[in-house]
Parts: C-alpha cells; sequence; structure tokens
C-alpha cells in the first residue's frame, strides 16, 4: 500500500499532548497519534523548538528537529501539518513552499493572526499550486452531523435563532461552529456586527456581539472562564416551539429542568461530551484525512472554499478587534 510521508510542525496539544499518556488508539485526539496509526501514511518526523517535547516525541513516534529546514533537508515530506503557534504560520507556509516540495499543507486554525496575513499566504499556496486546507475537526460532531440532516430533509426550517457560547477565544473556539453556519446560511453581514463585550481569558480574547448570517440573526457569547478550565463550546438553535442543543468539550452532562422542558414544546440534546470524546474528534480528523488522500490522488477538485470561510472568519475577527 502507497504511504505518504507526513512531516509535523509543531508538537502542543493538537499536534502531540492530548492523547500522549493516552493508549494509542483508544482515544485519537492529535495529529501524531492519527497520522502514526492510519496505514495510508508514515509519520517521518516532527519539528519543535522546543527540547522536552522533542523529547516525548521521540520516544513515542519518530525523530524530531528544531527547525522547518532540518526536517526538510532530512526528510523532505510530501505532506506537512502547521500546528505550531498561531503567529508562526505565515512564516512556517513560507518556508515550507520555498524550500520543500509538499503535495499538500494541513494547518490548525486560524491560518494566520490576520486577515491580510492570510490572504497573502492563500495567494502564495494559490501560486504555487500547493493545496492547502484547514483543520475543522468539528465538523464531524453528532450534533454537527444532525443538525445539518435536518436542514437538507427541511425538519429544520428558518425563522429560528442561533447562539454560541464559548471560550478559549474567538478564532480558537467559536470559529468551529461560525465556519459551519456561514457555509450553510451564507455571508456573515459585518456590517450587522453589534459588539456587546470584550474580554481576556488567559491568553484568549473573547467577544461577546450580535450579527446576521444569512438571515440567521445569532448571538456569540464570549466566556469569562471555562468549566473545569477546559474548552466550553455550546451551540443552541431556537426555533419557534423547539430547541436543539449541540454541548461539548469540557460540558458535564446534565439534567435540564422541567420549566425548561415545558417552555419548549420538543426540547433536544444532539450530544453531550462523552459522545464527542469518544467519536467527533476521530471522525473528524478521520474525514480530513480522507481528503488530503483524495487531494493528492487528484480523485478530488481542489477547492479554496475551506480557506475562503476562514478568511471571512478573520475579517469578522478584524472587524471586532476595531469596536
Amino acid at each position: 500500500m502507497l504511504k505518504y510521508t507526513v512531516g509535523l510542525i509543531g508538537l502542543g496539544n493538537i499536534g502531540m499532548g492530548y492523547d500522549y499518556d493516552i493508549p494509542n488508539s483508544e482515544s485519537i485526539f492529535t495529529h501524531a497519534n492519527a497520522f502514526s496509526l492510519h496505514s495510508n501514511f508514515e509519520l517521518v518526523g516532527g519539528c519543535d523548538p522546543d527540547i522536552n517535547k522533542r523529547k516525548r516525541f521521540e520516544k513515542r513516534y519518530s525523530q524530531t528537529f528544531s527547525s522547518v529546514s532540518q526536517l526538510i533537508q532530512a526528510e523532505n515530506p510530501e505532506i506537512f501539518v502547521v500546528s505550531s503557534p498561531t503567529k508562526t504560520h505565515d512564516q512556517v507556509i513560507k518556508e515550507i513552499i520555498e524550500i520543500g516540495q509538499p503535495k499538500l499543507i494541513l494547518c490548525e486554525k486560524p491560518l494566520t493572526s490576520s486577515y491580510k496575513k492570510s490572504k497573502l499566504i492563500n495567494n502564495l499556496c494559490k501560486a504555487s499550486k500547493v493545496p492547502i486546507i484547514l483543520n475543522f475537526p468539528r465538523r464531524a460532531e453528532i450534533g454537527i452531523k444532525k443538525i445539518k440532516q435536518m436542514i437538507l430533509s427541511e425538519k429544520l426550517i428558518p425563522p429560528f435563532k442561533v447562539n454560541v457560547f464559548y471560550s478559549k477565544g474567538f478564532l480558537n473556539s467559536s470559529s468551529h461552529y461560525l465556519y459551519e453556519l456561514i457555509k450553510k446560511f451564507g455571508n456573515l453581514r459585518v456590517n450587522k456586527i453589534k459588539l456587546f463585550e470584550k474580554n481576556y481569558y488567559k491568553k484568549f480574547i473573547n467577544y461577546s456581539f450580535f450579527s446576521i448570517i444569512g438571515k440567521i440573526p445569532t448571538v456569540f457569547q464570549g466566556l469569562k472562564y471555562s468549566i473545569n478550565d477546559n474548552d466550553y463550546l455550546e451551540l443552541s438553535i431556537h426555533c419557534k416551539k423547539s430547541l436543539y442543543e449541540i454541548k461539548s468539550s469540557g460540558v458535564v452532562k446534565k439534567k435540564y429542568s422541567s420549566k425548561r422542558g415545558n417552555f419548549y414544546d420538543k426540547f433536544i440534546a444532539l450530544n453531550h461530551f462523552e459522545d464527542y470524546k469518544k467519536i467527533s474528534i476521530v471522525n473528524g480528523l478521520s474525514n480530513g484525512y480522507k481528503h488530503i488522500i483524495n487531494l493528492i490522488k487528484k480523485n478530488k477538485k481542489y477547492s479554496f472554499k475551506n480557506i475562503q470561510i476562514s478568511l471571512e472568519i478573520l475579517k469578522i475577527n478584524d472587524k471586532l478587534k476595531k469596536l
């Protein structure tokens, strides 16, 4: 079986950390674990300036390098995964394209820290004919899939409103659901953004604001803290007499009050943390890797829609910073 070589740049949480101390196939939350277990890929090296992270990676996976240039000179991988800090993304991608021969780049979101920088990187990848895709693994979340099916089957029909509660930053957290909302309902009308609050949680900036996506009124509520110091992300869709909720990542299961149940004719919790923990990230990474294989084999036409929606999200973030 043909295997594609993979170089992993950035050995932090999503790169290696989240499932490092969990048995290999029990829970797959990182690129290192997922690529090492996938039959179509060979993880040939990891890259990080932190020597302690490199030592941990070497114990479990493969050789490491302190710089991108060293990785390319030694292995010249066909696929590059960029999971380093956001502020390094543009320089890392430029270096990959300048001295490597990438068949594809998989980058953690956001592409860069600003719309302007991301636009330049997007143009560079287009000019170099290097496909680049951003990782949005929550697209495979059970609740998101159910919502998509309900919209396609016209079981969920506007008018309705959407609430998104999130921690750990607008770009890092709520962008998962914003990506899906824009994809389904149309671009967010930037002139309709109204900022309620801007607060700081550790290194993250959380915005609370009102917006219109397509014709859907949407409220984003940035939380000042997260439950058990974990990432908090919840989406609720309020229809005329129904409420649908998606809860995941750090949310403890709760019994909903009878008052809340009586207020809505139908209350449906689309998924909970345990479902998400067992299935969603695994499916998200798996689906993304299938997409990579299809793109490299030319079985699937490359679309920049993934990047285009990400650019829209960055444009919104830039707009929020000015409010």
